[in-house]
């Protein structure tokens, strides 16, 4: 039977695990008690004694092979965001711990259960997936591969829905890419350059084939892309003029903004319109 205090765990989920308790829960990784619980699942992967060990890889992967028919429960958003954070993956390793785990190569390790979350996030209805997507745009920094899973999810539902999910995936890339500093600008916060290229890439390669793919959502992105520049034209005006003067000037420059025939959609949403 399942120990008592494992059992504990399950329901005290922000419990941190000592030695001992990961020694003993993977022990008991087949127990059925644990593989219907979702959010026991990033217990157990960090209790692998081993990262290095090929046959512990293989029993750790067999928890979610979907040819094993007493593998892990479907997991909730929730709990697949969290297999798909790169923070999760180095409390897995104990990185920056006297007691770090080795690993040859984390991306490639790892990377089947990142495409397991992937999978468990496959039934989530459209209005469940806006929720999600703030986080969802975050995660994307941590890809390492255009063609990732997460990319090709992201990809599908966007191109089937691209009024809704395509558009609030288009726009939160976009801010993300907005808000890169360009070269020699200061910042108050330390800035690895070479993450910050590698994701505005990463960004930029999928936004263009979603344009390329995307049928009549492109003509308004287009539209909406104008609208942005527009503003951004105001906003620097405004921002160079004397305080006296910002409010006349903001109210000019608004009026003499050329909106296409039929109006554009907003960018943040894109059931209104304005003209």
């Amino acid at each position: 039977s399942t120990p008592a205090h494992l059992e504990e765990l399950d329901r005290n989920p922000l419990t941190n695990l000592t030695p001992e308790e990961k020694k003993l829960l993977w022990q008991h990784r087949d127990e059925i008690f644990f593989r219907n619980k979702p959010r026991m699942l990033a217990k157990v992967i960090s209790s692998v004694p081993s990262w290095t060990d090929l046959e512990v890889v293989d029993q750790a992967y067999s928890l979610i092979d979907p040819r094993n028919p007493e593998r892990w429960c479907m997991l909730g958003p929730g709990e697949a965001l969290q297999l798909l954070d790169s923070l999760f993956w180095d409390s897995v390793l104990m990185i920056g711990t006297k007691k770090e785990k080795k690993c040859k190569n984390p991306t490639k390790t790892f990377r089947p259960f990142r495409e397991y979350a992937v999978r468990c996030l496959v039934p989530i209805s459209d209005s469940m997936l806006v929720d999600y997507m703030p986080q969802l745009v975050q995660l994307m920094k941590t890809e390492t591969l255009q063609d990732s899973a997460l990319a090709r999810y992201l990809m599908y539902r966007s191109l089937r829905n691209p009024y809704q999910i395509g558009q609030l995936l288009y726009w939160g890339l976009r801010a993300e890419m907005a808000a890169c500093p360009p070269p020699g600008q200061h910042t108050h916060t330390e800035i690895d350059i070479n993450e910050v290229n590698r994701y505005f890439t990463l960004f930029g390669l999928f936004l263009r084939r979603y344009i390329d793919s995307c049928g009549s959502h492109r003509a308004d992105l287009i539209k909406q892309e104008d609208l942005v520049q527009q503003l951004r034209k105001v906003g620097r005006h405004v921002k160079d003029t004397v305080d006296s003067e910002r409010l006349s000037v903001l109210r000019n420059d608004l009026r003499q903004m050329i909106f296409p025939k039929g109006g554009v959609r907003l960018p943040v949403n894109s059931a209104f319109r304005v003209n």
